[in-house]
């Protein structure tokens, strides 16, 4: 039903079966897939919960490392942005070279540059462009790398 963009579907299916149920008990793939459908239907608390959930119970897949950076996004998105940050880190920690490696280090630095931060958006700026020098983000921390 994912697939099919039937986020409803998926939706309305683990109501069925009992959310909890399927957060709790369900197989990787429904919990994802249930995670990805509240996504794109902006039900950001119950996309938390299935997140979360990736993360507790397959804390070693790939889903649960990717779940920490979409977690940091839905933080962020929240302007949530000392959670975002906390996010970010877990999956950079859990994957320095991971597919959202870029992405989620130049929110990053975004982010602190946000808080007010530019002694620690200075170090994250100097780190995204000895990483990605021609990253999206690249402009953007040449502009923060610089001494004050």
């Amino acid at each position: 039903m994912l697939a099919d963009g039937n986020f409803r579907g998926v939706v309305d299916a683990a109501e069925a079966r009992g959310v909890d149920s399927t957060l709790g008990r369900g197989p990787l793939a429904d919990v994802v897939a249930l995670a990805d459908a509240a996504r794109y239907l902006h039900d950001r608390a119950l996309a938390k919960r299935g997140l979360l959930a990736e993360r507790s119970r397959f804390g070693g897949s790939a889903e649960a490392r990717g779940a920490a950076f979409v977690l940091g996004r839905l933080a962020d998105d929240g302007g949530a942005r000392d959670e975002a940050i906390r996010w970010y880190d877990a999956y950079l920690a859990e994957s320095p070279r991971g597919s959202f490696a870029a992405e989620a280090l130049g929110r990053k630095l975004v982010a602190l540059v946000e808080l007010g931060d530019p002694a620690g958006a200075r170090a994250v700026a100097k780190d995204y462009l000895s990483r990605f020098p021609n990253g999206a983000h690249a402009a953007y921390a040449r502009d923060h790398a610089k001494e004050p």
